[in-house]
């Protein structure tokens, strides 16, 4: 999660030189979803299908944008929130 922060805060300088460069008063949003597996090797992986290791799903956002992954349950499909809104309350 460390290296999805770090690149996010490498991009935004870059932006935000560039932006106050050409006196933009724009911004941006991105979302990030990475599904890596083979953290810790349990018996059983924690994905069907997926052999050996936790699997684990690492999510950023930034600005206006929102993360969901849709689980499908016995009963149907189930909203999972990966993100949380950035809002001016939220410091």
């Amino acid at each position: 999660s460390s290296a999805l922060t770090e690149a996010f805060l490498a991009t935004d300088k870059v932006y935000l030189q560039a932006a106050g460069k050409k006196k933009l008063q724009d911004g941006c949003t991105a979302i990030v979803a990475l599904l890596v597996d083979g953290f810790e090797a349990p018996k059983q992986s924690t994905a069907p299908g997926v052999t050996g290791g936790v699997t684990k799903l690492f999510c950023a956002n930034l600005g206006d944008c929102r993360g969901i992954l849709c689980r499908h349950t016995k009963t149907g499909w189930l909203p999972v929130r990966l993100s949380e809104d950035h809002t001016p309350s939220r410091a």
